[in-house]
């Protein structure tokens, strides 16, 4: 009974451990980290100075049109034309180390970026990449009070998402439409220059909320 009882635990557990994992993994380790967070222990500082990155850049790199957008016109601008005040931008194919795992890559580029700017072309279908690095964006915002969204929306499409809109409304500096004009495009990049170098916080909207507060 005991070798039986010993057996059938260790069947259980290879066949629900690696069915949960592909379920819900994202999601256990979320709320595991979520919760490590508000455990009383040491809270250290990230200075702005330690940070590797400017802006980490999150795109569905299936969609050819979105990504070649990336590489081609955000990634030129902000990294090559800009001279000496360039951007440091982390790009998935580019920087992230091999042999890491997906999400050891994710959270090092989320909380190594001043900054996760969102490219979206629709808001309808969002990849799970979209999906993990928004929530690890909104659990920086519990843990260092600090809000690194940047909205980037090729499409006008895209304007129909709820949160969209509402995030606009709120802090409208973080959210910009591509302008296919190229009359426009000068003052695009002028606008996302200024929101990725400035703290989201001198953007909101003060009719409607403070923002977040600094943590002490």
């Amino acid at each position: 009974l005991d070798c039986f009882g010993l057996s059938l635990l260790m069947v259980a557990l290879g066949l629900a451990v690696p069915m949960l994992h592909h379920l819900c993994g994202w999601d256990l380790w979320y709320c595991f980290h979520l919760c490590l967070a508000h455990l009383p222990r040491r809270r250290w500082q990230r200075g702005e100075d330690t940070l590797l990155y400017d802006a980490f850049v999150v795109f569905d790199k299936v969609q050819s049109a979105v990504a070649d957008w990336v590489y081609n016109e955000l990634r030129v601008q902000l990294e090559e034309r800009r001279g000496r005040r360039a951007l440091r931008l982390c790009l998935e194919e580019r920087d992230w180390l091999p042999g890491k795992t997906l999400f050891e890559n994710l959270w090092a580029s989320v909380y190594s970026s001043r900054k996760t700017v969102f490219v979206l072309d629709h808001t309808d279908r969002v990849s799970g990449l979209l999906r993990a690095s928004f929530l690890l964006a909104q659990q920086r915002l519990l843990e260092d009070r600090k809000d690194v969204v940047v909205l980037v929306i090729l499409r006008p499409a895209a304007y129909r998402s709820r949160y969209v809109r509402l995030r606009q409304r709120l802090c409208r500096q973080s959210v910009l439409l591509w302008p296919h004009q190229p009359s426009g495009q000068g003052s695009f990049w002028a606008n996302l220059g200024i929101a990725l170098t400035r703290d989201n916080r001198h953007f909101y909207n003060r009719n409607f909320c403070r923002g977040p507060t600094t943590a002490e």
